[in-house]
């Protein structure tokens, strides 16, 4: 249509001048305004087709159109310190119960994140070519869609599932924010977006639980480990930058996929049954179909029931003043949105 309307009045000035001196100019002049016509079209709609590509890359709202009573994915994520290594303890626990559908998921976790270079894997993209991470992508939803095979009834594990898994060939560490040390630690973080979106496109349903720490809290569990000197700035800054990055992941998210979990900001034990079953019935229906299966539940979820209030190390106020800021974003969140089981 637009070609018609750029060449007929085009063509009526062409047959005007068709007897004067001027008619080889004419021709030119429709031939050129013809051409122009056309490319201005062709730009416009590849300009408009890119400009939706960037959109969905860069501001991509995964809305949760999963949902499974048979199989589903759980992801444990949160910054370094608040608690990955108490829900590894529950995970065994519930894999050692008859009436639990865990299982942890190994495959899936190695391609995931792999601190073995010779591997590629999912959130270590930045040191990836684009078409590695396109192989590994297409990897991922794979795995998701075959998961489920010869199983039912089974929540998958994702990580902080069994700590054997830091050696050799597979070392995944816990996937928090950040996850192991090195020169790239701050880049070295799980993608809750990227993970999400392979996640449904594999038909998977996938449940996140998101850790919570007040900042001065993480530091200090962080400052007993005497490899980690917590009191460095560089340390604080990394912490803060990971903890804003889980916060845009998350508004990225439908909060459909996500629960939070609180066991550290109250001076006592104040984790009540009924959360837990909350949290269980989120997880997977298996573990609230029976009395035997919520025990079972309650009693794996109590190896985490400790809150503990330690004090910061000293002279590290203002830095840490902006780590509780971050990480104030994400219990604004989680609280916005009336997710917290505790």
């Amino acid at each position: 249509i637009a070609l018609i309307l750029v060449f007929n009045p085009v063509s009526m000035m062409v047959q005007q001048l068709a007897d004067s001196k001027w008619k080889l100019l004419s021709v030119a002049l429709a031939v050129l305004v013809v051409f122009q016509g056309a490319k201005e079209s062709s730009s416009l709609f590849c300009r408009d087709a890119s400009t939706t590509e960037i959109l969905e890359d860069a501001h991509g709202f995964q809305q949760k159109i999963i949902f499974s009573n048979q199989h589903r994915f759980v992801f444990v994520a949160g910054l370094e310190g608040t608690g990955h290594q108490a829900w590894s303890e529950v995970w065994k626990t519930c894999v050692d119960s008859s009436s639990s559908p865990c299982f942890l998921e190994q495959k899936l976790s190695c391609s995931m994140y792999n601190h073995n270079h010779a591997n590629l894997s999912l959130f270590r993209g930045f040191q990836q070519t684009k078409k590695q991470n396109f192989k590994v992508e297409e990897d991922i939803i794979t795995l998701f869609g075959e998961a489920p095979r010869g199983r039912k009834n089974t929540l998958f594990v994702l990580n902080t599932g069994r700590a054997s898994w830091m050696n050799g060939t597979c070392r995944t560490g816990m996937m928090s924010y950040p996850n192991f040390d090195g020169v790239h630690k701050t880049l070295q973080r799980p993608n809750l977006v990227q993970l999400a979106r392979l996640a449904q496109a594999g038909m998977a349903d996938l449940r996140i639980i998101v850790l919570l720490r007040p900042g001065h809290q993480i530091v200090a569990s962080l400052a007993k480990d005497q490899k980690y000197n917590a009191t460095q700035m560089l340390e604080l800054a990394i912490l803060e930058d990971n903890a804003r990055s889980l916060y845009s992941q998350l508004m990225l998210l439908d909060p459909r996929f996500v629960r939070c979990y609180d066991a550290f900001d109250y001076a006592e034990d104040v984790f009540s049954d009924a959360g837990g079953v909350e949290l269980g019935e989120f997880l997977h229906p298996r573990f609230t179909e029976t009395e035997q299966a919520r025990r079972d539940w309650i009693a794996a979820m109590s190896r985490i029931r400790t809150s503990t209030q330690e004090p910061p190390p000293e002279g590290v106020q203002a830095p840490l003043k902006k780590l509780d800021n971050a990480v104030g974003l994400i219990a604004t969140y989680c609280k916005r949105n009336n997710l917290i089981m505790w």
